[in-house]
């Protein structure tokens, strides 16, 4: 569990507060790749599109599934009332 769940979660947070490379030793740079991530345009279109994907496709997915599951209940009520 430490292995692989508790030993990367710890890591990759060092890391993103690091300026790290193999060959030198990794330098602090605090939030500084949080800034430089989130002022590059490629990842706000990438965070508004997830963004306008999600608000688009789960509320239809989950009332497609909602319809579905009804539709199968009645017909297998239907089914299983005949039987009995």
């Amino acid at each position: 569990m430490v292995c692989f769940c508790l030993l990367p979660i710890i890591m990759s947070t060092y890391f993103s507060f690091t300026d790290y490379d193999i060959m030198t030793k990794a330098d602090f740079v605090g939030l500084g790749n949080c800034k430089k991530v989130f002022s590059d345009q490629y990842v706000l279109d990438a965070l508004k599109n997830t963004f306008v994907y999600v608000i688009i496709t789960v509320p239809i997915q989950t009332f497609l599934a909602l319809v579905l599951a009804a539709f199968l209940a009645d017909r297998m009520q239907n089914i299983v009332g005949n039987f009995l």
